[in-house]
């Protein structure tokens, strides 16, 4: 059996995207973006995502402003650093398709 790692998200760009080059020249994002669960009793939950995008998907998630309806697809992927000793880990989507939706209607 193959194992699977897929994520989907459509949520709301939440802070300005932030664009980097590598030093090979490889265009890097990172978009924060919200997705938002409604309860049985009116209450919201938004959880936090980070999706991390390049290359082309890098250059049109440049483009993206706050509050952009956007669609997500790629992998979960967990990274580990040191800050002062500890050990801290970070989750983000690694983007394999990204799209900015249009605004819904209700």
């Amino acid at each position: 059996m193959r194992d699977l790692n897929k994520a989907t998200i459509l949520g709301t760009v939440t802070r300005e995207v932030r664009t980097n080059v590598t030093g090979k020249g490889l265009a890097v994002a990172n978009i924060p973006v919200g997705t938002v669960q409604k309860r049985q009793n009116g209450m919201e939950i938004t959880t936090y995502h980070t999706v991390v995008c390049f290359g082309e998907l890098a250059d049109i998630a440049s483009t993206l402003s706050i509050g952009d309806r956007i669609f997500v697809q790629g992998q979960i992927q967990t990274d580990s650093y040191e800050k002062e000793g500890e050990k801290r880990y970070v989750t983000k989507v690694k983007a394999s398709h990204l799209a900015q939706c249009s605004s819904e209607v209700s």
